[in-house]
């Protein structure tokens, strides 16, 4: 007499079991690289009207490298790391920054902020009027 030998599971389970594992480390690595790269601030002020409104809750990338004129960055003030800023940036190491009424100086040339969201880019940047 022939003895037969149970499976403990058939094979469809098993690789029903493979896939929800893959799943889940999938998910899993997603998340941590989201923990690790990307940060939701929230805006508590509106020094960034007409972008980012007072109350808004911006998703932001973090990226350590070169920071150019134009760019929007968070940070916390040294003596009260609570409090997250959000600005844009106008000026960059060794220029000199004048605000004339509404007028932006660099470096003694006036700046103008071009929107250039008409163009079907994003975001905003500066130029010279000079």
């Amino acid at each position: 007499m022939r003895t037969q030998v149970r499976r403990f599971m058939s094979k469809k389970a098993k690789a029903l079991i493979v896939v929800a594992a893959a799943l889940f480390l999938a998910l899993a690595g997603m998340a941590t690289y989201f923990l690790i790269y990307y940060r939701i601030v929230h805006v508590p002020t509106g020094g960034m009207a007409n972008t980012i409104i007072p109350g808004d809750r911006v998703l932001c990338r973090m990226h350590l490298g070169e920071i150019k004129r134009g760019d929007i960055v968070i940070f916390k003030l040294p003596t009260n790391p609570k409090v997250i800023y959000v600005k844009r940036v106008i000026g960059l190491p060794g220029e000199t920054i004048q605000v004339k009424g509404h007028r932006v100086f660099v470096n003694g040339k006036a700046m103008m902020i071009v929107d250039s969201t008409a163009k079907g880019t994003e975001g905003r940047s500066f130029k010279s009027l000079e």
